[in-house]
């Protein structure tokens, strides 16, 4: 094959593995929010488990879960454009110049805005956010939650 049909391969794999890498911070943020926000807006349902931690606790880390394991998809994901990144410079150094394009790129101070820095930032903080609520959550269940119900119930 030659290798100007293998650089516009590599680069349409690339722009799949960014809309994959964007639709997944995307759906995140909004699967996370949705579900907190309607746990807390029916304590009933989680708080008639605050006796049973065993049932309560995955109740309130299933975003966390789901969250960290974005993040480490997107660490799958940046590696892989790396690498075909790198199979694009080589494919350049072949077929134009001598000059190592990817390694520019790397060296460059634009790198930090063209996205990876910027994914890992938000996989961190989306993270942290759902454990802290998810931790909130348990302990509100564990804690107070369970005499408020039992007041509200009466």
């Amino acid at each position: 094959m030659p290798s100007f049909q293998q650089f516009f391969m590599h680069i349409e794999k690339v722009n799949k593995l960014h809309v994959e890498r964007n639709s997944m911070m995307r759906y995140s943020i909004a699967a996370t929010f949705a579900y907190f926000g309607w746990i807390f807006t029916h304590p009933d349902i989680a708080g008639s488990f605050q006796s049973y931690f065993l049932i309560s606790a995955p109740i309130w880390l299933l975003p966390f879960g789901f969250n960290l394991f974005g993040w480490w998809r997107n660490r799958v994901l940046i590696n892989t454009i790396q690498k075909h990144g790198e199979f694009l410079d080589y494919l350049l150094r072949q077929g134009m110049a001598e000059r190592n394009y990817f390694q520019e790129y790397l060296e460059s101070e634009d790198r930090e805005h063209k996205g990876a820095h910027n994914t890992e930032v938000y996989w961190r903080a989306i993270v942290l956010i759902s454990f802290v609520t998810a931790a909130g959550g348990i302990l509100t269940d564990t804690l107070f939650l369970s005499d408020a119900i039992a007041a509200i119930s009466k």
